[in-house]
This record gives structure tokens, C-alpha cells and sequence, in this order.
């Protein structure tokens, strides 16, 4: 339940409804609710069950994998717009090596699971396909994502080949890296961390092209050489 103003208690997320200034125009779509995370102990459990509530969604998890995980706390309050509260709420549970997998988008159900869990494989198994545009939009978020990208100017088996060394690392959110045919990167891991590979693939690619275009005018640069150099022997006879 929405409220314009309340008694905020440490630990407890709140939510209130942002209204217009008396004397503001009136807007044509309602303004977006904000909603705070209280500076304090927060139960990770209770955490999600506020946050399942305020967006009126279903967050499925094992009580045993919660429990063990205790609590987060937070020396300062945040206040966050109802877009980002997922995201937020996600960026927490990450801290503790818990990861928010959708199960059934259509009727807003997701589940939290454990990367220390049985279940631990299904995080990377069911990890969402993403344009490599949304990604890079959203490069601040930890969901797990799979992506593929196209190279214009590099091989795609070679830039796997020789990128996989710096990607490679003993942590469950390690980012996996692959090709398909030539020129396609596939890429699955967390979203900040596929979108830093697709930084680094964009930057590869152009580095590339602009090496393609001064090996182009070298050639071109000697073909005129070549053409000027019998006009000049000629001449100088």
C-alpha cells in the first residue's frame, strides 16, 4: 500500500507515492513511486518478501539457502524509483552470491538461487538471451545474460581464443566466451560483465578497421609509386 508520508523504521523498506507540487501542471501519465531501503540490518528473506509485494510480483527460493545467508546491512538509506527496484534488489542479493532467475515472466513469478546451492548450474543454464544494445544499456545490472555479437573486421574464433585468458577466472560468475561460424562472439555471464567484453570486442573490432584502412593506403600509396616511378625514369634521361 502506497502512502504519502510515513514513520520510516531502521531496517524496514518503505514506499511512497512521489505527488506534483500543488501549483505544477497536471501530468498525463501518473509519476513513478519511490521506494526506500532504511540504512540498518535488513533480513534477506523479509527483503524480498517487501520487494515481491511492492511490485506485485512472486519471488520463489529455498528457506535454507536464504537463512544461511543472514543479513545485509546498509549504513546510509537509498532511494530508488520503482524501474530500479529489481535491479537494486538484485545488485544486494549478488553481495551474497544469490542471483534472480526468471521462471515465468508472463505471470511475474522469478526465483532466487544460490550460486554456493544444488542448484547453482541452473543460474548460467537459464541465463537470458539479450541484444548486445540492451545490454550495453543497462551495463550497471548483475543478472545473468547470453548475448551474441557480430564483428565486422576480426574472427570471432580468434578473438574467443585470445580474450578467453583474461575472462577466465575460479569464480561462479566467470564469463563464458564462444563463437559461432566466423564472425559471431557469443557471450553469457553477468550483465556488467558481458557488457565490459562487448566494450572490449567493439574497441578490438574497430582497431582493426582502422589498421585494414592504413594497410589500404599503404597499398594505394605504393601502386602510385610504382605507376609515377617509369615517368620519372623516363624523364630523367
Amino acid at each position: 500500500m502506497f502512502h504519502p508520508s510515513t514513520s520510516l523504521l531502521p531496517g524496514v523498506l518503505a514506499t511512497f507515492l512521489v505527488t506534483a507540487a500543488p501549483h505544477a501542471p497536471e501530468a498525463s501519465a501518473s509519476l513513478p513511486a519511490e521506494h526506500v531501503f532504511e540504512a540498518g540490518e535488513h533480513q534477506i528473506a523479509t527483503l524480498i518478501d517487501q520487494v515481491a509485494t511492492a511490485l506485485g510480483r512472486n519471488y520463489l527460493y529455498n528457506p535454507a539457502e536464504i537463512s544461511a545467508q543472514t543479513t545485509i546491512r546498509l549504513q546510509s538509506r537509498l532511494v530508488v524509483q520503482e524501474p530500479d527496484l529489481e535491479p537494486t534488489l538484485a545488485r544486494l542479493l549478488f553481495t551474497k552470491d544469490l542471483h534472480i532467475v526468471q521462471l515465468a515472466p508472463e505471470l511475474d513469478i522469478a526465483e532466487v538461487i544460490s550460486r554456493q546451492g544444488p542448484r547453482r548450474e541452473e543460474v548460467d543454464a537459464r541465463a537470458v538471451f539479450v541484444a548486445p544494445d540492451d545490454i550495453s544499456a543497462h551495463s550497471h545490472r548483475v543478472d545473468v545474460v547470453t548475448t551474441a555479437y557480430q564483428l565486422q573486421h576480426i574472427s570471432a574464433i580468434q578473438f574467443a581464443t585470445q580474450m578467453r585468458p583474461f575472462f577466465a577466472a575460479s569464480t561462479p560468475n566467470a564469463l563464458t566466451v564462444g563463437s559461432i561460424a566466423e564472425n559471431t562472439v557469443v557471450l553469457r555471464g553477468t550483465r556488467r560483465s558481458v557488457a565490459a567484453a562487448l566494450a572490449l570486442a567493439r574497441r578490438a573490432d574497430e582497431a582493426m578497421a582502422r589498421s585494414a584502412e592504413r594497410a589500404e593506403v599503404e597499398t594505394l600509396r605504393r601502386r602510385v609509386e610504382e605507376l609515377e616511378s617509369p615517368a620519372k625514369t623516363e624523364s630523367g634521361r
